[in-house]
């Protein structure tokens, strides 16, 4: 017992030493500091300088000065253009594994596509590609048909979608595309410069002016037990 109030007491003092190496933050630095940190766990990345003005309603010179006072005291880390995030507002040590990532999801309208909602995932949905290296390309979309459901995409399937051109997919690569009015997913062929149903009552689609690719199908979710809330 002795020994675990040891511990106890090594580890509350590690915690006080930790917050006692940067300086405490103004209310306002700890709100712009929370609104980087906002848009960091929503994006993936940190926010340019116009985002940074965007999300906190700041003019530029502003900005810069709250970043040098962030950087001053010891919260940030880097330049202005590679900015790292060291600390919480609270002087807690950053932590970049968030479980939970925010996406919007689209749908049709007359005017086009729009964002429909947001909905909040589990990270370990996509966490697996490699190729995902930022989280503001990607979105959510249900599907429009039962054209894959041989490989589980039916009908209303939630699709997560990462941002690509058609120059940048693969042979064989699930594609999200936008066509005669509808969100729907087929199988990439490159080489024919088409888009392949898995059924026989579905056509194959080539790639022509009617057609926009939205990106590549990177995760299907066919239940909601990996959505911890809808906003």
């Amino acid at each position: 017992m002795k020994e675990e109030r040891i511990i106890k007491k090594e580890r509350t003092a590690n915690k006080d030493l930790e917050k006692n190496r940067i300086s405490q933050l103004t209310k306002k630095q700890k709100q712009f500091l929370q609104n980087i940190i906002n848009f960091y766990n929503d994006n993936g990345r940190m926010p340019t300088i116009p985002e940074i003005m965007q999300i906190t309603s700041m003019s530029q010179s502003n900005v810069y000065r709250n970043i040098r006072e962030l950087l001053k005291k010891g919260y940030l880390a880097g330049t202005i253009k590679t900015l790292k995030i060291l600390y919480t507002p609270e002087g807690n040590p950053f932590s970049t594994l968030q479980q939970f990532i925010r996406l919007p999801l689209i749908r049709l309208s007359i005017l086009g596509i729009r964002v429909d909602d947001y909905i909040i995932l589990d990270k370990k949905i996509i966490e697996t590609n490699s190729e995902i290296t930022v989280f503001d390309k990607l979105f959510l979309m249900r599907s429009g048909d039962d054209a894959l459901k041989n490989i589980g995409i039916t009908e209303k399937t939630l699709l997560v979608v990462f941002q690509k051109d058609i120059k940048d997919l693969k042979e064989g690569d699930i594609v999200a595309l936008k066509y005669e009015g509808k969100l729907i997913s087929r199988i990439y062929k490159q080489k024919e410069y088409s888009f392949y149903p898995l059924s026989a009552l579905y056509a194959v689609i080539p790639l022509n002016e009617k057609v926009e690719v939205l990106g590549k199908v990177v995760a299907s979710i066919n239940t909601v037990e990996n959505i911890s809330e809808f906003y």
